[in-house]
């Protein structure tokens, strides 16, 4: 729970959490993240919010790339000068529905180091019946 209440503008909006993923993690969805990490190896951090569309990357790719397992938890995308960078963990991923609603799939949570491999996100889809649970039932996943 937060201290404060969010005020709401053109910048911060409320964002949907979705149950399944299924739809949109594929090679030819639009995702987008968003924030004031690195734009670039060694900085600085960025003074305004910032965004990119990045492209979701299969998990057998990206374990290739990172050299390690991607777990059904994790979300592989972006690369190259589209990817998520120092200073971006927590960093939303995101797509929008066909009927214009947005859904926050994933959350930055390892970040090479050189900003030029993909991001992984933790997957929300996973965490759904954990973030019900921990929100006293006042978050549900749609």
């Amino acid at each position: 729970q937060m201290k404060d209440e969010f005020k709401f503008n053109f910048y911060v909006q409320p964002i949907c959490l979705p149950q399944e993923d299924d739809d949109v993690l594929s090679s030819d969805k639009q995702l987008w993240t968003a924030g004031w990490g690195y734009s670039k190896k060694a900085g600085p951090t960025e003074h305004y919010l910032m965004q990119a569309d990045i492209d979701f990357d299969d998990a057998e790719v990206c374990e290739r790339t990172w050299s390690r397992k991607i777990y059904d938890s994790e979300i592989c995308a972006g690369e190259g000068d589209k990817t998520v960078c120092q200073y971006d963990y927590g960093d939303p991923l995101m797509a929008q529905s066909p009927n214009g609603t947005w859904f926050q799939h994933g959350a930055a949570a390892d970040i090479d180091g050189e900003c030029r491999l993909p991001g992984i996100f933790s997957k929300i889809s996973y965490f759904c019946n954990w973030i019900f649970t921990t929100t006293n039932d006042d978050v549900h996943c749609i």
